[in-house]
């Protein structure tokens, strides 16, 4: 009998209630995992500055319909998300922006994102 490496894709615990999120500085669409819908509200009475960063777009969903929300995050939230990350107290580093953009050409590259920003028409 041969038993999964708990190294890959281990849920954070054993999920039952699904909840997804939408970052309010930069509109990336995230989504996580709790026990039970009182797990998940035990969490915004226990960290309150969850709400203050993020805002729930659904929750009590499948994690089918999770995967769906996260790919209307539009290519630019990304982009906005990568730059807020690389900028600091001294200003943007390049190095850490390199390598946030890098991530997205492969998750992009390997379908976990799509580039699904509306095209503008230039007139």
């Amino acid at each position: 009998m041969t038993d999964r490496d708990p190294r890959i894709i281990t849920p954070r615990h054993n999920s039952e209630y699904f909840v997804a999120f939408k970052r309010r500085d930069t509109g990336v669409i995230t989504w996580s995992t709790y026990p039970s819908k009182q797990e998940f509200e035990q969490d915004l009475v226990d960290y309150p500055n969850i709400l203050e960063r993020e805002e729930v777009l659904a929750q009590g969903i499948s994690e089918a319909e999770c995967i769906e929300l996260t790919r209307t995050t539009p290519m630019s939230a990304y982009r906005a998300s990568a730059f807020a990350e690389a900028t600091g107290s001294d200003g943007l580093n390049y190095n850490i922006l390199a390598r946030k953009l890098e991530e997205l050409n492969l998750m992009r590259a390997f379908g976990l994102i799509e580039n699904n920003d509306l095209e503008r028409d230039e007139d």
